[in-house]
């Protein structure tokens, strides 16, 4: 009765331990063929091509500039995306990053949208406005460039003169490329402002430049009237009501110089 007992214990183990294994194999292969099927969707099926690349917003930089930026992106980017393809929608990206679009300067943003359906790609395409002229004096022979209101250089232009396009010529930097700023970062929003205050006002402009970059001032010529100088270390736009202020005042014009350097404060003589 006891050893009849055992064979019927052990046989029962024998059988459950059958069970177990069958079930971890059988788990074992499902997961293998989901992992299997899971590779040839991804890689050898048409279900994630791209079919399909639109470019929308450009005007002056072309389709296949934006499309080879963001290729180029793809395949110099992570270890999976260079494996997966640029043809492979899971290779391409939510969006690009500013760093990323420096090959082109004209570009100032790129957004991606993925549509599965319809195994397409919309590029949108968000352009630099030109917003004033630099000129750089010290190189030989001068050159000059489109910048936005950023600051960012972005297209090579030609010397002007006069109110009609807002111009600075630089007398202190060199060698400054397409996709750099024209200033140090913290003084870019306070040339801006005295560009506006220059737009603003009726003054008649000879020539607005920067000599000493050490300094932190612009000097503005006028025509008929004082030399202006205005600072880079704060903004301009209380500096137009002075202005205007001089400017009703019939001796305007016989003045030496009007010095905005210092903030809240108007100097002249």
């Amino acid at each position: 009765m006891i050893e009849t007992g055992t064979y019927f214990y052990e046989g029962q183990r024998r059988r459950r331990r059958q069970r177990i294994y069958f079930k971890l194999i059988s788990v074992s292969v499902f997961f293998f063929a989901l992992i299997l099927g899971g590779g040839w969707l991804i890689f050898r099926s048409s279900f994630f091509n791209v079919e399909k690349i639109t470019v929308l917003g450009n005007k002056d930089i072309k389709k296949e500039e934006v499309i080879g930026l963001v290729k180029n992106f793809i395949l110099q980017g992570s270890f999976l995306r260079n494996f997966l393809g640029f043809e492979n929608f899971l290779a391409w990206p939510k969006e690009v990053g500013h760093e990323s679009l420096a090959s082109l300067p004209t570009l100032g943003s790129l957004q991606v949208k993925k549509n599965y359906g319809e195994r397409s790609i919309i590029l949108t395409v968000t352009e630099r406005e030109p917003f004033g002229v630099l000129c750089l004096k010290k190189n030989l022979p001068s050159e000059c460039f489109w910048f936005d209101r950023e600051g960012v250089i972005f297209k090579r232009f030609f010397e002007v003169e006069g109110n009609l396009i807002k111009s600075l010529n630089d007398y202190y930097q060199e060698n400054l490329r397409l996709g750099s700023k024209i200033l140090p970062e913290g003084f870019i929003p306070n040339l801006i402002s005295i560009f506006e205050v220059i737009n603003q006002s009726s003054l008649s402009i000879k020539e607005i430049s920067l000599k000493n970059l050490g300094l932190q001032e612009v000097e503005v010529d006028t025509y008929d009237g004082p030399k202006i100088y205005f600072s880079l270390r704060f903004p301009a736009e209380n500096t137009l009501a002075v202005i205007q202020s001089l400017l009703e005042k019939t001796g305007f014009k016989k003045l030496d110089y009007l010095d905005l350097r210092v903030e809240n404060r108007a100097y002249y003589r």
